[in-house]
């Protein structure tokens, strides 16, 4: 049987799929994390939250292939990551439809408008905030290193 780019055939065992996937899912995810610490901007929110949702999903999928107590510790921890930066990319739409609404419009609109994005603003830098010292918390965790071992548990039956 011809192996495909994943180096696996239709053959192989569901845990070597679910390894494959789990890992793919999590550095597509994980590749983000230096950019969030170091210069956030709305596109890298966006894109880390779109992966680590990605990733929850084939953690889903393979639920019954990863032991209880790795499922347990990660599954918890990636969905958290991900409202945190839900919260930032929601105040990032709220605020570009807002500016939207606000150009050429009459100036009572435009003030509250300012108002709203006054106080999206600040709830993004918390939000930003909060998350980088969850990335913390997640470095402490050893959240990275768990999702390897867990990737090499699951490969190695």
């Amino acid at each position: 049987m011809k192996r495909n780019q994943t180096g696996l055939t239709p053959f192989d065992p569901a845990q070597q799929w679910a390894a494959f996937y789990i890992e793919q899912k999590f550095n597509a995810m994980w590749r983000f994390r230096k950019g969030i610490l170091n210069n956030p901007d709305a596109d890298t929110v966006h894109d880390m939250r779109v992966a680590s949702r990605r990733l929850r999903s084939v953690m889903m999928d393979f639920r019954d292939l990863i032991p209880d107590k790795a499922y347990r510790a990660l599954f918890p921890l990636t969905k958290m990551l991900t409202e945190k930066l839900g919260i930032i990319r929601d105040a990032d739409i709220l605020i570009e439809n807002l500016q939207s609404i606000s150009q050429n419009n009459k100036p009572a609109i435009r003030d509250a408008s300012q108002i709203l994005i006054s106080n999206l603003q600040q709830q993004k830098e918390d939000g930003l905030a909060q998350l980088k010292l969850f990335l913390d918390e997640l470095d402490r965790k050893h959240y990275e290193i768990k999702f390897h071992r867990l990737i090499l548990d699951i490969r190695n039956g």
